[in-house]
């Protein structure tokens, strides 16, 4: 019985010990290890009228605008405006490569008389920034 009684002492131990010393293993907050950092862009669509809710804006890396223009088959994102005409965009998969800065382009596509027409506006972004841009529809 007694040996019993040392021997579940002794797991006991061992587990406690054990326990401690993978908790003290798991780092929690590492100053090293870098933290995300969110990039986002903010679009306004106006026209004479004002800003213009409920339209989509789409959004496309500079590789594909220059190969396919303003096509939203090739678009990698899309926000609808809000109320106040406003678009969010969060670019969180950059490719800094050339210098560490990106060109995007947004654009949204509309019809007037008729005839077809998009607007588009470049932004050069780098990781973290916070940037705006007007798309004004005429």
């Amino acid at each position: 019985m007694n040996k019993l009684k040392n021997f579940n002492r002794i797991i006991i131990l061992i587990a406690t010990f054990g326990f401690s010393t993978l908790s003290s293993c798991i780092v929690v907050n590492d100053p090293e290890v870098e933290v995300e950092t969110k990039t986002t862009v903010e679009i306004v669509v106006k026209d004479a009228s004002g800003n213009k809710s409920n339209w989509t804006v789409y959004q496309i890396s500079d590789t594909k605008f220059n190969l396919y223009g303003a096509d939203t088959f090739f678009r990698d994102q899309q926000s609808v405006t809000d109320s106040n005409g406003l678009a969010t965009f969060e670019i969180d998969k950059m490719d800094f490569t050339g210098g560490g800065q990106k060109t995007y382009y947004f654009f949204v596509k509309y019809s007037i008389g008729g005839v077809s027409k998009s607007k588009n506006v470049g932004l050069t972004l780098s990781k973290g920034d916070k940037k705006s841009g007007t798309l004004l529809m005429n």
